[in-house]
Order: structure tokens, then C-alpha cells, then sequence
């Protein structure tokens, strides 16, 4: 702690830092030995508001200390009620660096209007589709007018991407996005089953999944970070009634979503057990277990000519009862209290993406996800 008073004293005549202009100085250390790209770091409103008290939040930014370049930032405002909850942006980070940002306003200045790196939607004219996407991956859920036609469907599909901007509505647009026309396109097959990280509840030696989503709520959408929730009307578990509202975020640069499900019901008393679980293809493929790190890892074979594609779920190891293969499925049994979050990752990479070159590549991008949830980056703030 002792770097911060002569960082104090360097600010002063740094241009990061001029004279009586409030700021907080936000210290960000990577403690691994690997390094980290798109690292999302998060601070508290709250926090802000009292470290620069009289501030109007709305105006305050995000600079790098040294160049004092400003930094994109997103306000997120969690529970939809006006008032903001967290200010996060992005940074890349090497091995054991540590990384200096103010915060302060920026009412003085003109920024251009940041380009999206994420994006989700509802989308209508295709059946009540959920949609999300971010830089590297897309994908989607099923919504009631899909499910009116028969299609029944609570898993997780995929759509693979080789070019970093946005093409969600333009695939939609087109109609055409099973064939590959330089972007990427709809290859993965998820049907009814979970595909690349759905869920169902396991009672007795049997898997119990809900219908498509009936409702649907975004609470951010960009430019760093999406977050949407859906809702579950309830269905049938071994002659209970279990509903879900399941909270979906996903940040540019990752490949892995960040799921979040409250499961409630009025009259279940058995112990709740979640089936979290990636599709296996019937021609085989590679699959991991690791249940010391919490990853699950598949890769998918070969379908030519559109490459391969890998499914992946990383969960805290303490959370995970078992990780098995199952009803056409690979699964991580965990346990779950009613009313209380169920917190997982997943997603996939694809071998024409070009951050992917094989299956080596994606079992240590999944290994790597760990570690790195496992060991945040470390912040501080402190006023200057």
C-alpha cells in the first residue's frame, strides 16, 4: 500500500491528473502467471458516490493514468429502477501486471458514441427467438410462438462466427444463415436436447426440462456487456410443479456466458439436482472431465466443410456433485436450493473462428476460464 503516496505525488504533474480536479485512482493487479485479454473490471457505484460526493455519476468516465486516453465504460443498472449499480470497462492485461485508471468526469469533453461489441434481442418475425452475441460467438433460445408450432426446445443453440462485428440481424434479415457465406452461420444441432449448456432437473434417474421461454427482459445491452432474462412457466417433475427465471450475461472478448437461474415451486420437498449438459453427437468426439478445475469440455467432430465446433461449462468445483455421460448427454450433476441462484459458465469456439485451431486450444481456453474466475483481478480505489 505504500506505492499509492508516490503515485500521489506523481499525478500531480502527470496528465492524468490535473491541478484540483477530483478523481478516483483505480489499481488493477493481475496476480497469475498467464495473461489476460478483454478482463472486464467492475466498480461499485455506491463505492464512487462516496469517494466523490456532489459528483453527478452520469458524467464521470474512465482514463487510462498515463496517457490519459479515455477508456469505454457501461453504467449498469441491475434492477431496472433508474439509479446505477456498477461502472465497468475493459482492459488487457500481461502477466503479474497491475494497471492504474481514474475515474472523473468528463462533462468537458466529446466522446464519439462507442460501437457495440455486444447485442441481444427478441426477435419476433422468427418465432420468438432470444438472440445474443457478442465479438466472438452468437447465440440463441426458444420462445412460446416456436413452441406453438411444435418445436420444443429449452436448450442452448450456437451460431459461429468468423468476424468480429455484430451479424445477428443481419443473418435474421437474409434467412439464409444455416450455409456459411464468410461470417460463420447456424451449423450446431440442438433440437430438444440441452445443446451447449442447458438445463433440466434430475429426480430418480430421470430428466425433467422445461418448454420454451414464455417471457422476456433485458436489463443491459452494451457496449461491453449484455444481460437478459428469461422466464420458464412451470412444468412437471416427477408430479411437481419447479418454474425457472434464468439470467443470462455475456461480456466481448469471452466465448462463455455467464448463466444464472432462480428455480422456485410450491409444493417440490424432494432435494433439488440440476442436470447441466452439452448435446454428444452420436459419431463421437472428445470430451473432458475435470472435476478439480470445474470444467467441462467437448469437441465436437469434424462437419465438413464447415469445421468443428466445442461446447464448454466451467462451475465452481466445490459446487459440482458428479460430472457424467447421460441420456445422449455430458453432464454436471450440482445441487440447488430453491429461491437461491444456480451460477454457471458456458459456451463454444469454433475451429474457422481463428481463436481456435483445434481441440488443444479449446480444453485450455476452457482451463484458462477457470483460473481466471477463480482469481479475479484485484481492484483498489482511492481518492486523489
Amino acid at each position: 500500500m505504500l506505492y499509492f503516496g508516490f503515485l500521489l505525488m506523481v499525478g500531480i504533474f502527470s496528465p492524468g491528473c490535473h491541478k484540483n480536479e477530483r478523481a478516483v485512482l483505480v489499481s488493477a493487479k493481475n496476480d497469475l502467471d498467464i495473461s489476460r485479454s478483454s478482463e472486464t473490471l467492475v466498480l461499485s457505484v455506491a463505492k464512487l458516490k462516496s469517494m466523490l460526493p456532489g459528483e453527478d455519476v452520469k458524467k464521470l468516465g474512465v482514463f487510462d493514468k498515463i496517457s490519459d486516453k479515455h477508456i469505454i465504460s457501461q453504467w449498469i443498472d441491475y434492477d431496472g429502477n433508474g439509479n446505477y449499480d456498477e461502472l465497468i470497462f475493459q482492459s488487457d492485461f500481461a502477466s503479474h501486471q497491475t494497471k492504474y485508471f481514474l475515474v472523473k468526469r468528463t462533462e468537458k469533453r466529446v466522446w464519439k458514441k462507442a460501437e457495440s461489441k455486444v447485442y441481444c434481442r427478441f426477435v419476433p418475425e422468427r418465432k420468438d427467438d432470444f438472440a445474443w452475441e457478442n465479438d466472438r460467438i452468437a447465440y440463441r433460445m426458444y420462445g412460446s410462438a416456436l413452441q406453438a408450432s411444435g418445436q420444443i426446445s429449452s436448450g442452448v443453440d450456437v451460431w459461429v462466427k468468423r468476424v468480429r462485428y455484430l451479424i445477428i440481424n443481419k443473418w435474421y434479415a437474409l434467412g439464409d444463415y444455416h450455409k456459411d457465406h464468410g461470417e460463420g452461420l447456424d451449423a450446431y444441432k440442438v433440437g430438444s436436447s440441452r445443446g451447449c449448456g442447458g438445463l433440466g432437473i434430475w429426480n430418480d434417474g430421470k430428466l425433467y426440462v422445461s418448454k420454451n421461454f414464455t417471457r422476456w427482459k433485458i436489463l443491459a445491452n452494451g457496449p461491453i456487456r449484455l444481460i437478459f432474462e428469461l422466464t420458464y412457466a412451470p412444468w412437471n417433475v416427477n408430479g411437481d410443479k419447479i418454474s425457472e427465471i434464468k439470467r443470462v450475461t455475456l461480456d466481448a472478448g469471452q466465448n462463455l456466458s455467464r448463466f444464472e437461474s432462480i428455480f422456485t415451486s410450491k409444493s417440490y420437498q424432494s432435494k433439488l439436482i440440476c442436470a447441466i449438459g452439452i448435446r454428444k453427437r452420436a459419431d463421437g468426439g472428445d470430451v473432458l472431465f475435470d472435476k478439480n478445475q470445474g470444467v467441462l469440455g467437448y469437441w465436437q467432430p469434424p462437419d465438413k466443410p464447415n469445421g468443428t465446433i466445442g461446447c464448454g461449462i466451467v462451475m465452481k468445483p466445490d459446487k459440482i456433485l458428479r460430472m457424467v455421460e447421460a441420456k445422449g448427454h455430458y453432464f454436471i450433476f450440482t445441487k440447488v436450493t430453491l429461491g437461491k441462484p444456480l451460477i454457471y459458465y458456458a459456451g463454444a469456439g469454433w475451429s474457422k473462428s481463428g481463436d481456435f485451431a483445434g481441440k488443444k486450444d479449446w480444453m485450455n481456453y476452457l482451463k484458462e476460464y477457470s483460473v481466471r474466475l477463480a482469481s479475479p483481478i484485484e481492484i483498489e480505489l482511492s481518492k486523489i
